[in-house]
């Protein structure tokens, strides 16, 4: 397993159909996240233009796999992680 911070940015002008798709994908997600992800962290900013999330998967593979439903809404950076006790 590794560690991984996603940065999370809300694509502009989403149609208000997009916006509920989006929306639903959401609800989906949360409501049976993937077994082999562990989302240890999770924050949006206030105006909900962005999140930052600190997950656990397997792999890059798996992630991008996992984000697939989420590519009309979102583009996202993926920064691999490591406690700073950990050299």
């Amino acid at each position: 397993m590794m560690n991984v911070m996603q940065v999370s940015r809300t694509k502009k002008n989403l149609t208000p159909d997009e916006q509920r798709a989006f929306k639903a994908e959401l609800k989906l997600f949360y409501g049976s996240p993937p077994e082999d992800l562990n989302v240890i962290v999770d924050y949006v900013a206030m105006d909900q233009s962005c999140s930052f999330t600190l997950l656990e998967v397997p792999s890059m593979e798996r992630l991008h796999e996992i984000n697939k439903p989420f590519s009309p809404f979102v583009e996202y950076e993926v920064i691999e992680v490591r406690p700073v006790s950990q050299e």
